[in-house]
C-alpha cells in the first residue's frame, strides 16, 4: 500500500507531510470545470492541467517540464499558481535526483519573477 503522504525535506531539521496526490492546493473540481468549458467550445489548451505533487517529484523531465510550462505560463485564469504554489514546484524539482535536467525551466520561471524596470 502506497502511504497517503510523504516528506519534503524544507530545508531544516523538521520535515513537511503532504498529501501526494494533492494539486498544489488547485481543487479537481476547479480543473475538470476548466476542461469541461474548454471542450465545449472545442478548445484543448495547454495549462489546464496541474500535476500532483507526486508528478512533480517522479515523471519523466521532458515530460513533467511541458505541463509546468502551460500550468505556470498558458494556464486560465482560475489556474494561474499563485507564487507559494510556484515556489513549492520548484522547491521539488530541486530536490529530485534529475535536477539538471530543470536547470533552464528554472531560470525561465527566476528571469519570469524578476521586477521589471520601466522602459
Amino acid at each position: 500500500m502506497i502511504s497517503p503522504t510523504f516528506s519534503v525535506d524544507c530545508g531544516s531539521d523538521e520535515g513537511v507531510s503532504f498529501d501526494p496526490n494533492d494539486r498544489f492546493g488547485v481543487p479537481a473540481e476547479i480543473i475538470a470545470q476548466e476542461y469541461a468549458d474548454h471542450a465545449a467550445l472545442g478548445v484543448v489548451r495547454d495549462g489546464c492541467y496541474v500535476p500532483t505533487r507526486s508528478e512533480v517529484a517522479s515523471l519523466p523531465s521532458k515530460q513533467l517540464i511541458r505541463l509546468l510550462q502551460g500550468w505556470f505560463w498558458e494556464s486560465p485564469s482560475s489556474l494561474i499558481p499563485s507564487d507559494m504554489q510556484e515556489r513549492a514546484v520548484i522547491g521539488i524539482l530541486e530536490k529530485r535526483p534529475d535536477a539538471e535536467d530543470f536547470k533552464a525551466f528554472i531560470n525561465d520561471w527566476k528571469r519570469s519573477n524578476q521586477p521589471r524596470e520601466d522602459v
